[in-house]
């Protein structure tokens, strides 16, 4: 087997590709299954042996620096509520590798023409570059001109040499506003920093500085009713609704005081508001320059000292804010009392009161399944039980504490917020050239892969 050197930046699909070429082999499980032999793991199932494990296998690099040298995960896993002290490439968790390793940071294959002049005279072949891919990135770092790019990610299995003629290009007009956009600029260069990383930062120590810095500007850091100014409102005046189109759909067409878990809850939410990107639009925006937030990131950070000063008070708290609360948490007493921005305790008492149980239960997973069956679909209670395959006893019991509000809350509960059956459909990411030719809302490219979606192109297009 020919096992190329990988380039420097080279991204893991890119150099998959590489290795296809030099092999001969015509898709990618064919390559797979000739690396795994290379490496005596031809036994083994993808799950216990990953692509990048195989990658770095061939090329004898250790996993963890091979994975900071050509994938986007140490971006994409760069603030994490899940298993954040597991380093960038580790075998701890073969099941995240074979997931999410190498999946893209953002949709499509992007390059640059002039570093591709540059790779053939130095190493005689043109190749995708890693930091080309960072979400966002509408020109080349070092050339500052406008990037090409293909909409479908199978173009990293071709060198970018041979598909360039087929390529889009990034408006220039638009490229120079991004550009000159300071605040961009820093997302870039905090993108570019965690790609550098060697762990994660945990949402927890990220959220607990961004909180500081967004009360000491008067941002709302809670959930519930708005009553001071947005974080994302502040993101979507900053950086603007078209570029926001190609990284975050949901940010371009939000509403002005309209809160957006997506975007405020990186100041509140225990778990990860969303993906990175969220975090790192923050960051840009909270803190001066990218020195200033990795600083802050990188400090061991006494994180209670950054806690809200003061908890609030149960009875501060309308009930339209503490069901509105409720619906978003979908049951949960921890998480209603994370969005408020006030202790379990403090509102554990009013919701049994007002007829709401709680309904994720470590103990009983099953429970807001069984209860929806029940006051909305009208199943028996023995059905109900089955449905959420919890005990008949748990469910009478919760039934029976259960008030009039519930059969309200749970029905609006039982509609997805998203998605097929929402009435509201997924937005998706746009490519530059779509947001540059719309003349519509900002986020109105959905999913290809939903039936609803197939049916409905294919009726306009009759």
């Amino acid at each position: 087997m020919i096992v190329p050197t990988p380039l420097p930046d080279e991204i893991d699909q890119g150099y998959l590709g590489t290795v296809m070429r030099h092999n001969g082999a015509v898709d990618k499980k064919e390559i797979v299954g000739m690396m795994a032999q290379r490496i005596g793991l031809g036994d083994k199932s993808r799950r216990e042996a990953p692509c990048l494990e195989l990658l770095s296998g061939i090329t004898q690099i250790d996993i963890q620096t091979f994975v900071r040298r050509h994938s986007t995960l140490p971006f994409r896993r760069g603030i994490t509520s899940y298993q954040s002290d597991l380093k960038h490439g580790s075998i701890g968790n073969r099941k995240l590798l074979c997931t999410s390793g190498m999946r893209v940071a953002r949709p499509g294959a992007y390059c640059c023409p002039h570093c591709m002049k540059q790779d053939v005279m130095t190493y005689g072949i043109s190749y995708w570059h890693r930091k080309h891919q960072l979400p966002g990135l509408l020109w080349c770092p070092q050339h500052k001109t406008p990037l090409y790019y293909m909409e479908s990610e199978a173009a990293f299995f071709s060198t970018p040499e041979l598909v360039l003629n087929n390529c889009l290009v990034v408006p220039d007009s638009w490229m120079r506003q991004s550009v000159d956009n300071q605040v961009i600029n820093t997302f870039h260069s905090i993108s570019l920093a965690l790609l550098d990383s060697e762990k994660p930062f945990s949402v927890t120590h990220a959220s607990a500085i961004l909180r500081k810095q967004a009360m000491a500007r008067g941002f709302q850091v809670h959930g519930g009713k708005v009553k001071s100014s947005l974080l994302s409102d502040a993101v979507v005046d900053a950086f603007g609704r078209e570029w926001l189109a190609t990284i975050l759909p949901r940010l371009a067409d939000k509403q002005k005081s309209e809160i957006l878990n997506q975007m405020d809850g990186v100041l509140y939410m225990s778990n990860s508001a969303s993906s990175v990107v969220s975090y790192v639009l923050a960051l840009s925006l909270l803190f001066e320059t990218t020195e200033t937030a990795m600083s802050a990131l990188l400090a061991q950070t006494d994180t209670t000292a950054t806690k809200i000063s003061s908890v609030r008070a149960t009875q501060s708290i309308k009930k339209e804010e503490l069901i509105s609360a409720y619906l978003l948490s979908y049951g949960s007493y921890s998480k209603t009392a994370t969005l408020l921005t006030t202790s379990y305790a403090a509102i554990c008492g009013r919701l049994r009161d007002m007829g709401l149980p709680n309904l994720r239960s470590d103990r009983f997973p099953g429970l807001e399944k069984a209860v929806i069956a029940f006051y909305v679909e009208e199943k028996s209670l023995a059905d109900s039980a089955a449905v959420g395959k919890v005990a008949c006893d748990v469910l009478e019991n919760l039934v029976r504490s259960a008030g009039a509000p519930s059969f309200d809350v749970l029905k609006h509960m039982s509609k997805p917020a998203s998605g097929r059956g929402s009435g509201t459909r997924r937005p998706l990411k746009l490519a530059p050239h779509e947001v540059d030719s719309t003349h519509e809302k900002l986020a109105v490219k959905f999913s290809p892969h939903m039936k609803r979606e197939r049916r409905l192109v294919a009726e306009c297009s009759l």
